[in-house]
């Protein structure tokens, strides 16, 4: 069987629908999945259910004002008290690392009242092969979400008063020591700091608006991802020259906390080889632009290049595709963080100049390419083969 790009656009079409968490969307999704994994020959399909919330994101949503507060009377007491704008400033640093530190969490937050909690489910299939030495783990999540603020401006309004907030914190700790120790006055610098406190502070608590909601039909986040799979597992299905083990991972709360993923990793790490495992995450496949894959991501800059990604790249250009590295530094996570973070080889697959639509309803079919899904379709059966060739 070749890959058919016409069939795998026709999937994320069917697929096109609300399908936030806990939505009759999403458990009309699972079903769309469930049904095409049976036609196409698969017996056995596990549905792994777990427990997950909107906790992380009511979270920042409220931090970003408490913090914003705490920030303004930072700025305010440097000129009359500096030693507890010290104190502030540093308590201010701490909690935002802490903040940033929740995306690298293998632990899904949930609620203490229950009835707030929801269940959903992974979809997992598998196609074993005897003696295998490497196993292949392709992601996709199914689930959406819409916010107020599409997600470009989500991860500027985050990344604003963070970097900014560091920096004016750090400036805080510098010129109080000063003022203690020497005397010194910095009257106008204080005033300057103060206002831009007051700047920084009010973007960041912006974040409080950004609820999320149910109005994104998600066509390329991740309708394609999906698609994507679906497709591979029916070309995999019939190709008996593969010699490594495959699976085919239908994630879901990937939009609230990347809950599928770390559900899988937390059940099934002990199964997989970081050495022999590689994990390819389809998020925002197929636009029309350049194909992007993340190199690395957060605060301080952490790369996660790895055999996957350089290899992906030079494929890429041997094939004359645009393929360009990808750096996310806050305000946005995606599946493959929670394999990566722990160490294990992966590639998250998605295309640029696609981020001011995501999370709003201009995530629709005008957005997805069928030359951008049999593109990374073709580089990622390249890509397989070329591993499997050096084993």
């Amino acid at each position: 069987m070749n890959i058919d790009e016409n069939r795998v656009y026709k999937d994320v079409e069917k697929l096109s629908f609300p399908r936030l968490v806990g939505s009759e969307g999403e458990a009309k999704a699972r079903e769309f999945i469930i049904e095409e994994l049976q036609k196409i020959g698969f017996k056995e399909i596990k549905r792994e259910k777990f427990l997950t919330s909107t906790f992380i994101w009511n979270l920042i949503r409220y931090a970003f004002v408490i913090i914003g507060i705490i920030i303004i009377l930072t700025g305010y007491f440097l000129a009359i008290l500096p030693l507890i704008s010290i104190i502030l400033a540093g308590l201010i640093i701490f909690f935002v690392f802490k903040l940033l530190g929740t995306a690298g969490s293998n632990k899904i937050r949930l609620y203490r009242n229950a009835k707030k909690n929801i269940e959903t489910e992974n979809i997992i299939c598998e196609i074993p092969h005897s003696g295998a030495k490497n196993t292949f783990i392709f992601i996709g999540h199914y689930d959406t979400k819409s916010q107020s603020f599409p997600t470009a401006v989500r991860m500027l309004i985050i990344m604003i008063p963070v970097f900014g907030t560091l920096f004016l914190m750090l400036a805080i700790i510098v010129l109080g020591i000063l003022k203690l120790t020497l005397g010194l006055s910095f009257s106008i610098v204080e005033m300057i700091i103060f206002y831009l406190t007051v700047i920084f502070s009010l973007i960041g608590i912006v974040n409080f608006f950004n609820k999320t909601e149910n109005k994104s039909i998600g066509s390329l986040d991740n309708a394609t991802g999906v698609a994507i799979l679906l497709e591979l597992a029916r070309f995999f299905k019939n190709y008996n020259d593969i010699k490594s083990n495959l699976i085919f991972l239908f994630t879901s709360s990937e939009e609230l906390n990347l809950g599928g993923a770390i559900d899988y990793f937390n059940k099934h790490q002990k199964e997989l080889s970081k050495e022999n495992t590689y994990i390819i995450n389809y998020d925002l496949a197929g636009g029309h632009n350049e194909i992007r894959i993340l190199t690395a991501h957060g605060i301080p800059k952490k790369s996660i290049k790895n055999e996957l990604t350089d290899l992906f790249l030079k494929i890429g250009k041997e094939q004359g595709l645009d393929v360009r590295e990808y750096y996310i530094p806050t305000g946005a996570w995606v599946d493959n963080l929670v394999f990566a973070n722990n160490g294990f080889k992966t590639i998250w697959v998605g295309s640029g100049g696609v981020m001011k639509y995501v999370h709003s309803k201009k995530d629709n079919m005008e957005i997805v390419s069928k030359t951008g899904l049999k593109n990374v379709l073709e580089l990622t059966l390249k890509l397989i083969k070329e591993l499997e060739s050096k084993t």
